[in-house]
């Protein structure tokens, strides 16, 4: 998939993507110069518009999403949990059981599918739904 996003620049350093992250339409990933940081999770979007120029291509994934303080979605399906801690009332504990049940399941259907992993109820639900998506 990679070649039908144009390919990869000779600088491009990809051991540093996970290419086996499943993506879905309109994602972006940002594909760092050799020797290059690493954009931070929250930075991914505003990252990815540069990843052209930098050394790679602009394909899709907004990665795992950025912070709900920037107003953009976080992605359940592909949140890591320093992410999903982002989210009101999500602390460690509940970030590790997401992602355990996301895996365990095959990611999630649906945002509503959330209230299925221990601890998230109606209430906690109710407060991040908005900053959710899958």
């Amino acid at each position: 998939m990679i070649e039908k996003a144009g390919g990869l620049t000779k600088k491009a350093d990809l051991q540093a993507i996970n290419r086996s992250q499943l993506l879905k339409d309109q994602d972006k990933i940002y594909v760092p110069a050799k020797g290059d940081e690493p954009p931070a999770a929250s930075a991914t979007s505003s990252a990815s518009s540069q990843a052209t120029s930098s050394s790679a291509f602009s394909a899709s994934s907004s990665a795992s999403s950025a912070s709900s303080a920037s107003g953009e979605l976080i992605n359940i399906n592909t949140a890591s949990a320093s992410d999903l801690q982002k989210l009101n009332g999500i602390g460690e504990k509940k970030a590790e059981q997401i992602i355990a049940y996301r895996q365990e399941k095959g990611g999630f259907k649906s945002i509503d599918e959330l209230k299925e992993v221990s601890g998230i109820g109606d209430k906690t639900f109710a407060a991040i739904k908005d900053q959710l998506t899958i």
